[in-house]
Formats: C-alpha cells, structure tokens, sequence
C-alpha cells in the first residue's frame, strides 16, 4: 500500500513539474530559514547551561529604586561575598571575582596587551564546571603571584612550549608563575575568562566594604529562593559598618544573567521571542503557500479520486493518499533544507557572531526534523484530503463536483498570508527604524577623534611627566584620565547632601577625573564651573552633579551646598547639562564627577582629525619612552561606543534579512498560485484578447483580485502591527514615535509586490498566441 502510494505522490510530482518545484523550494526555504532561526534561539537559551549545578548559583545584584525609577548593577562591596558565606546557612558557597581591564604581559621578549582577566577565588571551580587540564584547582590559585591561561591564550603566548612553572611579567614589573591551564571556556558562557588571578593580589583591600567586585552564590538545593529572597534582601543594611540605608540585594538566577538585566528585568530575551515568533511564522507561510498550491491542484484531480472510490476505495484510504504525498514531498524539502543549511550556516554564522553547527549530538535538533516533517506534512496535507475524500463517487463523476468551498479557503489562506507578512514587514519596519534612532541619537557629548587606552599604575605614578611631553605636540588638544568611559560609567556610590532626608537612599555613579575632561568632550555647565582646587581632600572634596542629580536632590541652587560620597565630604561647585552616561537601553543616571585619585584605569586623548597617523605614531613613542614595555593599544571612543551596540545591530540585520526572506516565500506561493489561476484561465485570456481587449484591460482583470486580497490583508494588518509595534517601543526609555509613513510604505510595498508578481504570469499569458490555447475546441 505504501508503494502505491508512494509511486502516486512521484507520478504527480513529474506531471506537475512546476507547480512541484515551487512547492519543495518554498518548503524547504521556510524550513531553512525556521531552523537557522531556531537554532540561534536555542543557542542564547543554552547559555551557562553546561554548568551541573546551574539551578543553584545565583548572581549577586544590587537594585537601586529612587525618583521613580529603577536601577541595578552587579558591582557589589568585596566584603559582601564572605558575609553571605559567612552568615547565611542557605548559603553552600560563595565567590568573588571582577575583571580588571587590559594587562600588560610580557614573555620572551615579546609584549601582549591581554582582556579577560579576572581576579577570583580557588572555589570558583567547585561552584562552576570550569576544567584545569594542568594543574590543580585546589592549590593553583594559592600564591598571590599565580596565573592560570585559557588553552588558547597559553598557545599564544607559549606556543609549543610547555608553560607550567613559566614566569610572565605583568604590567612590566610582577612576575606570575603559571600554575595552570584552563580548558577554553564554552562560548555558551556568561563568563569570559582567558586569564586567573588569585583575589588574594588585592591584599588589604580585598577585605574593605568598596564597591569594586562581583560575586556568585551555590545555594543549597533545598533552598527555596522566594523564602530566601526576603531575607538576604537587607544584607548589605545587617551587616554594613557604613550607613548605606536600604538598597535591596537581588540574587538573579545563572540562567538568566545572559538574557535578563542586572534587576532581572527581561532584556535579551525579548529579542529570542521576536525571533522565536519571526521563525514560527515564516514556517506557518511556507505551509499556507503549500496548502495554497496543493488545493489548487488537488481540485483537479477529482476524477481520480472518483475512480478510485467506485474501484473500492475507502475514505481513510484516499485521505491517507493524500496525506503520504503531502508528507512526502515535505520530506524531500525537508532534506534540500539540510543542505541549504548547510550551504548557508557560514554567512549565517557571520551574520549573528555567533558558531552554530548542525550536529548529531544536538538533541533538540534531531527531534526537531521529525516533527517539523509531521506537522508541516500533515497541516499541509490535512485539508485538502478530508476535503476531496468527502464526495461521493456519482457527485464527482457526474461533473456535481464543485471546488468553490476549496477556493473560499485558499482565499483566507492567501489573505492570511498577506496579512501576516504586512505584519512582519511593518514591526520589522518599526524595530529597524527602533535601532537605527538609537544608533544615531545624540549622546549629548563630542566624542569625535577621541582615543582611549588602559592606564596602567606605572603610567599613572608618571601621567604628569606623559601629559607634559604629549600636549608639546600641536595637534594633540586635551588629554584626562577617568575611572571609566563617558559612554558607560558602571562605578556607583551612596551619597548625602545637605538637607537630605535620612530615611532617603540614594545612589549616584560617577567618574573620578579633571577639568580637561570637560574640555575634550565638550560637556556645558549650567550652573556654576569647574574645579578650582589642585587636590581632593576631605572636607574640601569638589563635586560636580548633572541635572538628574539636582532633580532628585530637589535643589534650586545646588552650588556650594555641602554633599559627600561614602563618607568623604566636600561641596557641589557646578552642575553640567545631561549626558547619556550609561547605555540607551537604560534611562540617564544621576551623576557625579570628583576628583579623587581612585582606581582611574583609563586615559583619554583628543586629537585633531588632521596627520592622524602621524599622532598616533608619536602618542605610542612618548608613551614607550616615559614607561616603556607596555604595548600601545588604543580604541576611538566612538567605535567603542559602536560596539556597544554591536549586538542590537547584529539583531536588526537578522530580523532584516529573515523578515525579506518571509516576503520572497510569500512571494514565491503567489507566484505558484497565480500561475496556477493563469494556466486555468488561459482559454479566457485569449478570448477577451480576440474579442478585443487589451493588455492593461487584462492585467487589471486578472490582478484585481489578488490586489483586493492585499487590501482586505491591509486592513486586518496595520491595526495589529500598530499595537505590536507601539508594545516593542514601549520596552524601551528613548524610542522614536511611529508615524503613518511607517505603516504607509510597507503596505505599498506588500501591493507592489504582489502586482509584480501575479502580472509577470499575467503579460506572459496575455502575449501567448490565441491559437494555441484555442486550437482544439
């Protein structure tokens, strides 16, 4: 029976060779694209999965509500980690760890300027399942000068070189002897390490309750988070010698620390479902353009199935026919998919950043195909089958048969289509224009030919001396350090001012610099100035606020008023104008800019755009001159800040590229049905044109009614993307305010392309010979 079947479903396919070729291609196009799609979801949902005890770490976070809004990061005091360990019995262990920006490292002569440096604690590996391949995790991490390197980084600093017991030199003066090898870690990894640093090197420090570490908890696995939650809130308040007031404590679960922010708030993660939802419609298009096609052609075969059914024929069997055909050419798309994936993972890969492959060992994956062969074949197939099973042999016969119910249905089905890709164009639309406004918004400070490069202790004991020599060269304009960019300020503190309510907590960010940092960014003051003293000291410390920072102070005149930072007091001496100082993904934080000598790890230079590469040249000889053995490594800001949001762009162009390939797929089944619809009309085609009409007389005759399909699709379209559109621009603080251009143009295009497409078959008909159709009536 199955062979009968299967012989039907390949003598059909050959006589019907276009109609089939355009059936397996959209198939197979919609699965690619679905599949491509869901791989890459299924990648970001799997991040620090490989992680065994995953449902019981949690990320140690600070969420901060004031003036309305919410703020959080996962910088917390080094002291906050060992009280969690020390003091809570839910608690199994705990780890601290932070990065510590570029290091210089020299071996062999040879200098390498390294990231991914981090600073932790030997129980780091008893928490994640972070492998040594040399070494052991219990001793490695004991000497303060110790190192463990990456697989990788090991190969490229040792080569073939065996680099147990090796001495590098780190920042040209602390040698560290290597004590161990680190298995790469997963790219799946929120967590990128390609350097070990015992947490012990920060001495004293490691023990003060300053705000410059992170951290990570292993709860016991009877512990149940939302009793637990309650408690460790307060922590910080229980167990603080300073008066840091409420700030709440968040523990965030490890497999939400890629996707979701620092207040657990969804942020990633809403791109996962948009791409989730983009791949699940397209799949739904590649069957409505299937079910389209097949009903189409299933209606002339009716004769057959009335013979079939005077021979003996049961209902179930001609259903099951049908079915198999139908799951059997899903098939054949579903392998032509492999290999367009296959064919298309390479620039998909470098499309998303990401290193997808098809594998055996993907489980998902390898149940994936059969399902997607099943639903795809039988919601394909399904329809069509009840449909033509259910006359009665004498009905179809007798020429009683009538396919009109079949051609309501293929109407909703290609209104539907319609309407979905409208839909996906316009919220595509809206999500393009969405990023492109932030790519293009004004940060409010002039970050153009402004290089940065980390700023290494032996250059800040002689930054005098290296601000002195640079400033002689003309073409070099400003030159300041800073605890960290303007883009971006993650360091955060408590602080009071005079007149502040004492059951009110507050924390502000803020940067420790000087006044060229105004200078070289060309930030305005509203209100009073810049700093007047050479030296910050308590309680003379000179502070400058921005205005979100005097509106949450509730200040008129704020200059002169007496404030202090985490206990060092000084006053307000002028107040700035905002600028975006954290992401646009985040609302602008109040700010504070000192000048305390704190951790400054960055220095910035201004240039002049003219002899570019010849400054260049002479910053990396004046700075090999004062401090020599640390390599020249320098960044513009402005493809920093770029790359800050490399991933949202990276977003945009999938949701570009996939939403275009939806339409072409949309396309492409209209392409089959108006094919379809021309081929059956041809004898009417030539009549009209013999009886005089035109060729406009007949485009307009036979597109008309797939153009009123379009508009009807129009219709049910634009109000759902509108609500769709305006629910995605709400998620963020800054967005662009959709106008009626934004809906206008889409459903335009929608029509142009489908008048493209049906009138392409149209005009080939129309210019056909007449005697040819007519030559056998």
């Amino acid at each position: 029976m199955f062979r009968n079947y299967l012989n039907l479903a390949v003598r059909h396919l050959v006589k019907y060779k276009s109609f089939s070729f355009i059936n397996i291609l959209g198939l197979s196009l919609g699965m690619t694209v679905s599949i491509l799609l869901l791989l890459w979801v299924q990648d970001e949902l799997m991040y620090d999965k490989f992680h065994s005890q995953i449902d019981n770490i949690y990320q140690i976070s600070m969420v901060n509500e004031q003036a309305g809004s919410v703020s959080g990061g996962r910088t917390i005091p080094y002291k906050m980690v060992p009280v969690l360990r020390e003091n809570y019995p839910e608690v199994k262990d705990a780890v601290r760890y932070r990065y510590t920006g570029d290091l210089a490292m020299q071996y062999n002569g040879k200098d390498y300027n390294e990231n991914n440096v981090m600073l932790t604690e030997s129980n780091l590996f008893s928490i994640f399942d972070f492998k040594l391949l040399k070494g052991d995790t219990e001793t490695a991490l004991n000497d303060p000068y110790s190192i463990i390197l990456s697989e990788s980084s090991a190969r490229k600093i040792f080569g073939d070189e065996e680099p147990m017991g090796k001495v590098i030199l780190i920042n040209s003066s602390s040698p560290f002897t290597v004590t161990g090898i680190l298995q790469d870690v997963p790219a799946r990894s929120s967590l990128r390490i390609d350097y070990l640093i015992p947490f012990s090197i920060l001495g004293e420090r490691a023990d003060t309750w300053s705000w410059e570490c992170s951290g990570f908890v292993l709860l016991h696995s009877n512990v149940d988070l939302a009793d637990f939650a309650p408690v460790v809130r307060t922590a910080l308040v229980d167990h603080s010698p300073r008066d840091v007031d409420v700030d709440m404590l968040l523990l965030q679960q490890l497999s939400h620390v890629h996707l979701y922010s620092p207040t657990d708030e969804p942020a990633g993660i809403k791109m996962v479902y948009i791409l989730g939802a983009i791949a699940f419609v397209i799949l739904i298009i590649a069957c409505i353009n299937f079910m389209n096609l097949a009903t189409a052609r299933y209606a002339l075969r009716a004769r057959e199935v009335g013979v079939r059914k005077i021979a003996g024929a049961a209902r179930n069997q001609v259903t099951m026919q049908f079915l198999a055909e139908s799951l059997f050419i899903t098939a054949l798309a579903i392998i032509l998919a492999i290999v367009l994936i296959e064919l298309f993972l390479p620039e998909f890969n470098n499309l998303t950043g990401k290193n997808i492959s098809l594998s055996l060992s993907n489980k998902l994956l390898i149940a994936g195909f059969p399902l997607v062969l099943l639903f795809t074949g039988i919601f394909s197939g399904l329809y069509p089958a009840l449909f033509l099973s259910s006359y009665a042999p004498i009905q179809i016969l007798r020429s009683k048969f009538s396919s009109d119910s079949m051609k309501v249905f293929r109407k909703l089905l290609v209104v539907f289509q319609f309407a979905v890709s409208i839909i996906l164009i316009i919220v595509s639309f809206i999500i393009f224009r969405q990023i492109n406004y932030i790519n293009h918004k004004d940060l409010g400070i002039n970050t153009d030919f402004v290089l940065h490069l980390p700023l290494h202790s032996e250059h800040i004991e002689k930054y005098d001396i290296i601000k002195e020599e640079l400033l002689k060269n003309e073409n070099i304009i400003a030159i300041t350090t800073s605890t960290s960019l303007p883009s971006y300020v993650g360091n955060v503190n408590p602080v009071s001012w005079e007149g502040k309510p004492d059951d009110e907590r507050v924390i502000f960010r803020f940067y420790n610099t000087d006044n060229d940092f105004f200078k070289i960014f060309e930030i305005p003051f509203t209100r009073g100035g810049g700093f007047t003293l050479d030296t910050a000291e308590p309680p003379n410390i000179e502070y400058i606020v921005n205005e979100k920072a005097v509106e949450i102070m509730k200040m008129d005149d704020p200059v002169g008023k007496k404030f202090s930072m985490f206990g060092n007091d000084g006053y307000i001496v002028g107040v700035i104008e905002d600028f975006h100082n954290v992401s646009l993904d985040e609302e602008i934080r109040p700010l504070l800019i000192s000048q305390l000598s704190w951790f400054r790890s960055i220095l910035m230079i201004k240039i002049k755009p003219e002899a570019t590469a010849e400054t260049l040249k002479y910053i990396e000889t004046t700075l090999e001159k004062v401090c020599p053995g640390f390599p020249f490594s320098y960044t513009f800001l402005d493809e920093t800040i770029t790359g800050m949001y490399s991933e949202t762009r990276r977003t945009r162009n999938i949701i570009l590229y996939f939403t275009g390939l939806a339409v072409f797929i949309s396309c492409l089944g209209l392409f089959g049905l108006s094919s379809f619809m021309t081929q059956k009309r041809s004898k009417e085609i030539c009549l009209r044109k013999i009886l005089g009409s035109n060729i406009n007389q007949l485009l307009l005759k036979l597109t008309g009614s797939f153009l009123r399909w379009v508009a009807i699709a129009s219709l049910i379209a634009v109000p759902v993307a509108w609500y769709l559109g305006n629910l995605f621009l709400e998620e963020f603080v800054y967005h662009y305010r959709p106008g009626i251009f934004d809906f206008l143009l889409p459903v335009i295009l929608q029509f142009l392309l489908a008048a493209f497409t049906v009138s392409f078959q149209t005009i080939r008909a129309a210019y056909a010979n007449p005697a040819e159709a007519l030559k056998y009536e």
